[in-house]
């Protein structure tokens, strides 16, 4: 699965216009939902088959019983598979790429800033890693952020502004999150921010963060 790009609408002048509503609900819940980690091999694996890539047939089964169960059917599924690139397929780099290629954009060259890299365990962002960022916005210095969605997959984004006072509680104060995809920005709470929430972007959580 990939990072560093929101889901790809190549293939959509060839879609059925009335499959697009279908296809953007579909991501809005892989998204949006908190899947049980009993179930994400298979979806991972549903996934898998919907962008071509090798697969287990079972889980791949198991998966797709789980989006009909979401309301989604195996039409449908088939017609993703179909007309638009697969979530495993997307363009984008995957995360080692990604921070690879960060390391070796030399960055402080031209911003006077150092970007060093902290990866995080799932949802082991803490407080005090909310006070390194809200400092280093308070700065002006803008913080990229990876994350990983619930429903597999991740992108990267950029935190570009705090507000709120010192004296209040990190995960009161606001950081405004804006997606390079989407091209829109909004502004998320500190405690949102840890529990892996952003938004109408969708849910998961931090992987990793340049600050």
């Amino acid at each position: 699965m990939r990072s560093g790009s929101s889901t790809s609408h190549a293939g959509l002048g060839s879609a059925p216009r009335a499959l697009e509503p279908r296809w953007k609900a579909f991501k809005a819940y892989l998204n949006g939902t908190t899947i049980p980690p009993a179930d994400v091999p298979k979806w991972q694996s549903m996934l898998k088959w919907l962008g071509g890539r090798g697969h287990t047939a079972a889980k791949r089964e198991e998966g797709i019983a789980l989006a009909e169960a979401a309301g989604f059917t195996r039409d449908e599924l088939k017609a993703f598979k179909k007309y638009y690139v697969g979530l495993e397929t997307e363009p984008g780099l995957q995360v080692g790429e990604f921070q690879t290629a960060v390391a070796q954009s030399k960055l402080s060259a031209v911003t006077n800033a150092k970007y060093p890299l902290h990866q995080f365990a799932k949802g082991a962002v803490k407080d005090t890693d909310l006070e390194d960022i809200y400092k280093g916005l308070f700065r002006g210095k803008d913080i990229l952020m990876g994350v990983i969605w619930n429903g597999g997959g991740g992108h990267y984004m950029v935190l570009t502004d705090v507000r709120g006072s010192a004296d209040d509680a990190v995960t009161a104060r606001e950081f405004l999150l804006s997606d390079p995809w989407e091209g829109d920005s909004q502004w998320i709470t500190g405690a949102d921010l840890k529990a892996g929430k952003f938004g109408t972007t969708g849910s998961g959580y931090i992987d990793d963060i340049y600050y």
